[in-house]
């Protein structure tokens, strides 16, 4: 089964379906909206909505002029994902979460490592020589690595 619920409804003679699907990787409301009006562009589609809290979409279209990987296509053509065709989409979707997560304790610890020693010689040593190019030195690879999906986010 392709998705989480699958109901058919009898509008012209059962071709229209409506079936939710888990969205992967979206990280605020906007990122619902997009998601939403990309389905509602898709063709086929009569009806669709995107519930931001559970990280679902729910789509009413027409299975003779569309299907459930080309949905998943048009999503991912804007950035995001939605798990179709597979046994259990809840469990890809906690993974999908899970390595999210991780992902950001590691950036989150690494940051706070590099970002420790700049704490300490901004307020303890401001007088320290070439401290302000220790600290850039620092501080670079916190703005431009660890924090790099907050630049790709916003473009």
């Amino acid at each position: 089964m392709s998705a989480i619920s699958k109901t058919p409804h009898q509008r012209n003679a059962g071709q229209i379906l409506r079936e939710s699907f888990p969205v992967l990787e979206m990280s605020c409301a906007a990122c619902a909206v997009s998601v939403e009006s990309t389905l509602k562009a898709t063709t086929g589609v009569k009806d669709a909505g995107v519930n931001f809290a559970n990280q679902t979409a729910w789509v009413e279209y027409d299975k003779t002029l569309t299907n459930p990987t080309e949905l998943q296509q048009s999503v991912r053509s804007v950035g995001y994902d939605l798990v179709v065709n597979v046994e259990d989409p809840q469990a890809v979707q906690e993974e999908a979460r899970q390595r999210h997560f991780k992902e950001i304790k590691s950036r989150t610890i690494w940051s706070s490592i590099l970002a420790l020693p700049v704490v300490i010689i901004g307020m303890f040593f401001m007088d320290m020589p070439y401290g302000n190019y220790i600290s850039m030195g620092l501080s670079a690879p916190v703005v431009f690595y660890y924090g790099r999906n907050f630049f790709i986010n916003a473009w």
